[in-house]
Formats: structure tokens, sequence, C-alpha cells
């Protein structure tokens, strides 16, 4: 929503009543014109939708300015050296929602919970560590000058696709093991895995990072100056792609609840969720600039 629309509106207004001046019945909720009966009722409705606009661009201003006035602090709570940061938290809290979440719809599926339950944690600990590993792969020559850092995942650095790849190695050697339908409990876990990355996401809002290209959007991104690319270092607001796919993963989440009940052939639903939230991750990329 953008102060230009609510300028646009009455024009759009206009055009939609091209019968204004030719009628009886001039509008009483704003005294704009003269309508007809049934334009009077379109008219109202316009008056509605402008309305919905400017409280729109009201909440906007109350409850998301933060991303272009506020530099987040990364730590959450000093311990006295004992530091826990919102990175941590938000992938922890992720995990947690989306193992509840997987945790609900494999009981549908009359998966026992000890089954749920020893799955996920193992899951959990091999994605984490795959995750690890899979960004310190691509990133060899810093890692090399900087070999203490690689335990240091605090400062962010968790690759979803290595995540993904050994959490699905994962669950197939477990559901070999258990004898369990692979493709069934891949697909009970794929909407839990994008609603905990779409809470995991917000990790790299108060580390700073997972930014695009220069913006002056209204939902523009404040980066301080030591988390800037050389060269944008003049430049102080970007494009929130963390926001972007957080919000498309919750989207995509939605989705796949809808049509789980329809896909009736295994794996189907997690082939989708791959295949989307790929689509999303690729459209965040060509934004991406950090």
């Amino acid at each position: 929503v953008h102060p230009m629309l609510l300028q646009l509106w009455p024009v759009l207004d206009v055009i939609r009543h091209k019968t204004v001046l030719a009628s009886k019945h001039p509008c009483r909720v704003c005294g704009h014109g003269e309508y007809e009966k049934g334009e009077k009722a379109m008219h109202a409705g316009s008056i509605a939708g402008h309305a919905a606009l400017e409280k729109a661009w009201r909440w906007y201003n109350t409850h998301m300015l933060f991303l272009s006035t506020l530099t987040p602090n990364p730590i959450a709570i000093d311990l006295g050296g004992l530091l826990l940061s919102w990175y941590a938290i938000g992938i922890t809290l992720g995990s947690m929602v989306g193992v509840a979440l997987f945790y609900f719809l494999a009981r549908k599926r009359d998966i026992a919970a000890d089954d749920i339950l020893d799955v996920s944690l193992w899951m959990l600990i091999v994605g984490f560590v795959g995750a690890r590993l899979y960004h310190v792969l691509n990133e060899v020559p810093y890692y090399s000058a900087h070999p203490t850092e690689i335990w240091m995942v605090w400062h962010g650095g968790l690759a979803a696709h290595g995540g993904m790849i050994a959490g699905a190695l994962t669950l197939w050697i477990f559901a070999k093991k258990r004898n369990l339908p692979f493709l069934t409990l891949l697909d009970t876990v794929a909407p839990g895995l994008l609603l905990g990355q779409a809470i995991g996401r917000w990790g790299n809002y108060f580390n700073q990072e997972l930014f695009g290209r220069p913006t002056e959007l209204p939902w523009k991104l404040f980066i301080a100056p030591e988390h800037r690319p050389d060269a944008y270092a003049s430049t102080a607001y970007f494009h929130p792609t963390f926001l972007y796919e957080s919000l498309g993963l919750l989207i995509l989440t939605l989705l796949l609840l809808v049509l789980r009940t329809r896909f009736r052939i295994p794996g189907l639903l997690a082939c989708s969720a791959l295949m989307l939230s790929q689509m999303l991750r690729f459209g965040v990329e060509l934004l991406r600039i950090d």
C-alpha cells in the first residue's frame, strides 16, 4: 500500500461511474456527484475500499516502520558472556513449530507417536549439521582463512538446501529401519518444513542479512553500514528479501495444507512443496546482493 494509491482512488472512482452527472440521486456517503441507484451502491463500495486502503496504510505506519527505522540487536540475552542470539531463537522456534505441525499431520496418517518424535529428533540434528556443512562448503575460501568461525552458527550461515538434503536422507533411512512409507512421511514433513523456515527467516533480520537491492518502497529495510556490501556503502535502504521469503513460505504452507487432502499420489505433495519453494527462492535470489 502506498500513498500514491490513495491519490489515484478518486480517479478510478470517476472511471467506474461514467453516469455521474446523469442522475438525480446524490451520494449520501460523501456528497460526491450524483448517481443512479445502482451506481450509488457501487460508489459506497468504492468509499469503503478507500477507507480500507487508509486503514492498511495506518497499520503499516504503526506496525511495520521498524524495518526502515530500527537497527536490530542480534543478541537477545546477555548473561555475563553467555549470549543468546535472536537467530538461535528463530531457528529453535521454527523447528518446534515445524515439528508440532509434522506431529499433527502424521498422527492423522496413523503413524505412531514414538516414530514421529524419534525421526523428528534425528532429522533436526542431522539437518542442522547438513545445513551448516553445506554453507561452509560454499564459503571455503572464507572459512579457510577463519577456521574458528566454522562453529559460530549464531553468526548465521545455515543453508536450507543442505538441511533439506540431510533431513530427507535421514527420513529415508529411518523409514527403512522402521518399515514406514517414506513418501507418506515426506508428504507429512513438507508443510512443517516450510513453516519452520518461514519463522526461522526472521533470524536473518536480526543478523542484518538476506537483503536485496536498494529501494525506496514503503517497506524498505534499513541496513547498518557495517553490513552493507562495499558497492552500496552509501545506500541505506534495501529490499527485505528475508520478509518476502518468509511470507511466501507461509503462503505455501497454507496452500499445502489445503492440497494435502486432494493429492492421492504419495510424494506428490512433497514434490509440489519442493518445486514451489525453489521457485520462490529463485525469485528472492534475483533480488539479493548480500
